[in-house]
């Protein structure tokens, strides 16, 4: 097994810490692909790929998801998720404290956006 350049380029988006912008792993295809500036498709055939070669580990989970057909809006859509092997507990770990302080955050950016207002009499 070769490691190429986008398969360094994957693992690397898949354990980033850029929550704020992508949001904790694990990470979908579409995501991996928006992070290292590919084609989805080419993503999502080299995480299969990297499946079987035991680079990454894939879980389904629920991703909200614009939807413009019908009634636009987002809509969960089971979808499949990378983990990257290598760096999995402590991904995960990080994943799990991330989401324990998101009310804090929420609560935090609310504080902010609310003085913001406060100070613009426009």
């Amino acid at each position: 097994m070769r490691l190429t350049n986008n398969k360094r380029l994957i693992l690397e988006a898949l354990s980033s810490p850029d929550y704020l912008e992508h949001g904790p792993p694990p990470r979908n295809a579409a995501t991996v692909a928006g992070i290292i500036g590919k084609c989805h498709r080419q993503v999502a055939r080299t995480l299969r790929l990297m499946e079987r070669q035991g680079l990454v580990i894939s879980e389904k989970q629920a991703v909200q998801v614009w939807v413009e057909i019908g009634r636009p809006g987002h809509r969960d859509k089971t979808l499949r998720c990378y983990w990257n092997a290598g760096r999995l507990e402590h991904d995960r770990l990080a994943a799990a404290e991330w989401k324990r302080g998101s009310r804090a955050r929420s609560e935090i950016a609310l504080d902010k956006l609310l003085a913001l207002d406060r100070r613009d009499p426009a």
